[in-house]
């Protein structure tokens, strides 16, 4: 293929043995060229088949990048939906202690508030049982002290409504330290009424 064609055309062939030397050197040269082209085909067929491997290399490693990306998005999802549920689970047990320790604060609260009510039930019969006893000696004299046993009656409630107002202010501060508290309690109540 590198010689030129003109080399094939020169004068007329003469005699029978020229054109025998040319038929040789042509059927030579074709013979040269087609084994030239065969190798340079040769040759892209062998630099191709490692292109193709590679190819297919390359295609294989696209379908198992795939599968992996698939993988890594499906445990990142479930590492999420793991994170959640253990948030979850743990304000669940955070909430059963909080509600516990309410409870148990509750019960100690009801239980003082009990004890209190029962001391003040009793310092009431006590006072009850005094306002009898000077009910019985002012109807012993009945005119006389008519007057005085029915202004006492209000003092005795005043002053059964006084204790129990210390009382609740002891307990009160004794719980939480401070009078401030109670007048707390006292303007919240007043503006749930008003």
């Amino acid at each position: 293929m590198g010689r030129d064609s003109g080399d094939l055309q020169r004068a007329p062939v003469s005699t029978d043995t020229e054109l025998g030397g040319y038929m040789r050197e042509f059927e030579t040269r074709v013979r040269q060229d087609t084994d030239e082209i065969y190798m340079r085909l040769d040759d892209e067929q062998t630099e191709r088949q490692p292109l193709a491997g590679r190819l297919n290399m390359l295609f294989r490693d696209r379908r198992a990048h795939t599968y992996t990306c698939h993988l890594m998005e499906t445990e990142a999802r479930l590492s999420r939906e793991a994170w959640v549920r253990s948030t979850d689970a743990s304000d669940f047990v955070r909430g059963e202690i909080v509600i516990s320790e309410m409870l148990r604060v509750d019960h100690r609260i009801s239980t003082e508030i009990i004890e209190l009510r029962t001391a003040l039930q009793g310092q009431v019969t006590a006072l009850q049982g005094q306002v009898n006893d000077k009910v019985e000696s002012s109807q012993a004299t009945p005119k006389a002290q008519s007057s005085q046993a029915k202004a006492s009656r209000p003092n005795v409630i005043v002053v059964l409504a006084s204790q129990y107002k210390k009382l609740a202010t002891n307990y009160v501060e004794k719980k939480f330290g401070t009078r401030t508290a109670i007048e707390g309690s006292k303007s919240k109540g007043k503006r749930r009424v008003g």
